[in-house]
């Protein structure tokens, strides 16, 4: 730190350079060691957390900033594994508070220093964050547990290193639930990340008890931002569980450990146990997570869906400024990727995840299942009645109303869930193939039942423009671009390699939207999202090109028409031989029909993109000579 200081604040490259190689090297020397110490010597571990504390978390009046300080200063010379409490000691929580002072303008120092207490109040956290996650976690109690941090039996007498991890974890919460912390962790992204990355370290079980547990006593605008605390432990949970299900699952058998004497032998066994150590914690912690379903679900019931019902537009393009409504904003989104990862770690793992698939579904499946019922409904009453949707009674206001809240609550919650589970797989490195199967599996069919119910009511016509339509088609479109360009970058096993997928099932009861543009490419490895179609149900597999041919076909609307083209090109490229080999209006090969249909848009669709991409799409015909 004293040499980091020296580095002048105009360099901000050197500063981030010296700090990687900072965290690095102290990531190295506080990994967990294996075996007992010999002759008495002590692990670097334990030194580096002496000093990485005594630094950080103990700090004296001039670094806290006046304010604020030292209410002990012989804290200082007792050391970290002294019976003096937190709250006596100079602490980095009090540094946190200077630091939001700053920068809110109450004293404003000179660059340097003001740098200076910035370094100080990240360097603990991105030293911290990149540390091994076997640090955190003792082979019996958890150190995260406020009992064990505040119990007279953690003192000098035991493992110093968990007693230190310990207080740090006190520390950080204590920062986590502060009044004055919370509002400048608000608006901090940066701190907060790091903050709450470096709480995720430490095991599932106790963070979610804890913040249940403050949750219930703190007021309305400290619950939003403890509500999106736990949505962000969700998630980073929810992922780590995700990467652990597509990449490391039968990596025990895989492995070439070390052979070659007993220290090879010794070698191996460490590196597996460590494999093995790994993986429990994540398992734990995703245990954890689907114990906090419920209370996710009473965050989405009390805070979230009385304010989505409130919208009358999408949330992106309301523009409001006011404090209240950024809040509850920010913590809709938070909620959405939640509910996204979870859906997609239900998508390979029944055993732990479907234990709340029962509550995931109330989100991401029966709302398109409740709103094709309502439309399928409203049509059939139209028709029994004979009537136009125009001159339908005015009295039928609860009947409109219904509509309305299944509507906002399809777009708003089912639809952008999805939407959020879709561009993770489209950003994450993980080996997504099983997890793109699935959702086609199991969404393709209710969403394009959901469009169809849609398009057949003359109701849907007459006041809503078929959005939700809409919604569902180009939701299908944004999972097959992603799918067809995962395929045509990874190299895809075929069947006459002798590989084949598992079947996958549908879940009991079951959902998950940006657009990406166009997917028209000729230089695809051929086959590849053709293959991937090809493991779907041929139900499943013939629905999505009919489906594209119906959209192409529905005149009422130009969205759905672009929507419909957009699909058909990005099939004709990249799955020809799906195409070809599905049926539709009774003996016609569907890839005739599509080139009648795409020939009337190529010249007189008023969308210019949606005519360029019909013309490429019957280019692409002509090069096979089929016109």
């Amino acid at each position: 730190m004293q040499f980091l200081r020296t580095i002048p604040a105009t360099l901000p490259e050197a500063r981030k350079w010296y700090v990687g190689q900072m965290a690095a090297f102290f990531a190295y020397l506080t990994s967990r060691p294996k075996g007992s110490p010999e002759g008495g010597a002590v692990f670097p571990k334990q030194v580096m957390l002496e000093a990485f504390y005594r630094t950080f978390f103990t700090l004296t009046t001039e670094e806290v900033g006046g304010e604020g300080g030292l209410a002990n200063p012989k804290a200082q010379e007792d050391g970290p594994h002294s019976s003096t409490s937190l709250e006596n000691q100079g602490s980095w929580v009090d540094l946190l508070k200077s630091h939001a002072r700053t920068k809110s303008g109450a004293h404003l120092n000179e660059a340097l220093q003001v740098s200076d207490r910035e370094y100080q109040t990240l360097l603990p956290l991105l030293l911290l964050s990149n540390c091994s996650r076997a640090l955190f976690v003792t082979p019996s109690d958890s150190p995260a547990s406020s009992s064990a941090v505040s119990s007279p039996e953690h003192d000098a007498q035991g493992d110093s290193s968990q007693i230190i991890l310990s207080k740090i974890w006190s520390t950080l919460w204590v920062a986590l639930t502060d009044e004055v912390c919370i509002r400048f962790l608000e608006e901090d992204r940066t701190i907060v990340h790091l903050l709450l990355g470096v709480m995720c370290h430490y095991p599932a079980t106790d963070l979610f008890r804890e913040l249940q547990i403050k949750m219930a006593s703190s007021n309305t605008r400290d619950q939003h931002f403890l509500s999106r605390v736990l949505t962000f432990c969700i998630c980073h949970y929810s992922n780590s569980f995700l990467t652990w299900l597509t990449s490391r699952r039968g990596s025990l058998e895989k492995e070439k450990f070390p052979t070659g004497g007993s220290n090879g032998i010794s070698q191996a066994r460490d590196l597996k146990d460590d494999i093995m150590g790994e993986e429990q914690l994540v398992y734990n912690d995703m245990k954890a997570c689907i114990g906090a379903v419920n209370h996710l679900d009473c965050i989405m019931q009390t805070l979230i869906l009385p304010w989505v019902m409130k919208q009358t537009v999408e949330p992106q393009e309301i523009s409001n400024s006011s404090s209240e409504y950024s809040v509850s904003q920010r913590l809709y989104f938070s909620a959405m990727d939640a509910w996204g990862l979870l859906t997609l770690a239900n998508l390979l793992d029944k055993e732990l995840v479907g234990k709340a698939w029962s509550t995931c579904a109330v989100y991401t499946y029966d709302p398109l299942n409740k709103l094709a019922d309502w439309y399928r409904h409203e049509t059939q009453r139209i028709d029994h009645e004979k009537v136009e949707a125009s001159a339908l009674p005015s009295h039928d206001a609860a009947v409109k109303e219904e509509c309305i809240q299944l509507k906002r609550y399809m777009t708003m919650i089912c639809i952008q869930i999805h939407s959020n589970a879709l561009e993770y797989l489209y950003t994450s490195h993980n080996n997504s193939r099983a997890l793109l199967l699935n959702w086609f599996a199991c969404y393709l069919r209710p969403l394009i039942e959901l469009a169809n119910a849609v398009c057949a009511s003359p109701k849907s016509g007459a006041t809503y423009r078929y959005v939700e339509a809409f919604e569902c088609a180009r939701l299908l479109c944004k999972a097959a671009i992603i799918a067809a360009k995962y395929f045509r970058n990874a190299s895809y096993p075929n069947k006459k390699s002798g590989v084949t997928e598992p079947r996958f099932q549908k879940p009991v009861s079951t959902s998950l939207g940006g657009d990406l543009g166009p997917v028209v490419n000729s230089q695809a490895s051929e086959g590849a999202f053709a293959g991937f179609l090809e493991q779907l149900p041929l139900a499943d597999r013939e629905a999505l090109p009919n489906f594209a041919l119906g959209c192409v076909r529905f005149k009422r609307s130009l969205e759905i028409q672009s929507i419909g083209v957009r699909l058909l090109s990005l099939l004709i490229s990249e799955a020809p031989e799906v195409l070809a080999a599905t049926r539709s209006d009774g003996d016609n090969n569907l890839l005739v029909t599509t080139a009648l249909a795409l020939r009337e848009f190529a010249f007189i669709h008023p969308d210019k993109q949606t005519r360029e991409l019909a013309e490429l799409a019957l280019n692409t015909f002509s090069s096979w000579e089929t016109l």
